[in-house]
């Protein structure tokens, strides 16, 4: 099986079901695989700063990150086809911003609100991004255009 051994003076170790276990010398993944799908349900860094938990749905999306963010948890919604609708990030003790995706009839995302007052569209050809636009408000702040060959 080719996996990743060493990259960068880390050295990265596999447990039996090839999920990754650690990285270095101060990350550490755990999983619970008895009938949840074999999901990650913690990842630990030896300084204890940042220990993140893992919460999922019955159809395996991430819902909640617990230590995320510094801030406590970050609420994540889905639509009825799996697709991520709305993220919300603590930004602060009491402080937090909401992202919103919308997506078009074949399932590709093509308008991101930001939570910051920003507004992404994307227009696609095929699974290629074709055209980008992004607004503050009203106002067009930028648009992106790319040959799709």
């Amino acid at each position: 099986m080719n996996r990743l051994l060493t990259a960068e003076g880390n050295n990265y170790t596999y447990d039996e079901l090839s999920n990754l276990k650690t990285v270095g010398f101060d990350k550490s993944y755990t999983y619970e695989q008895a009938g949840t799908g074999n999901q990650m349900r913690l990842l630990h860094y030896t300084n204890k700063v940042y220990d993140y938990h893992y919460h999922y749905d019955n159809n395996g999306n991430i819902t909640k990150v617990e230590g995320r963010f510094d801030y406590g948890t970050s609420p994540m919604i889905y639509d009825g086809n799996n697709r991520l609708r709305e993220i919300t990030y603590n930004t602060g003790v009491d402080t937090h911003k909401t992202e919103k995706y919308t997506y078009d009839p074949s399932g590709l995302r093509f308008k991101k609100e930001d939570g910051d007052g920003k507004v992404y569209y994307t227009l696609y050809s095929g699974d290629d991004i074709l055209y980008q636009e992004r607004y503050n408000g009203t106002t067009l702040e930028e648009s992106t255009f790319n040959i799709v060959f």
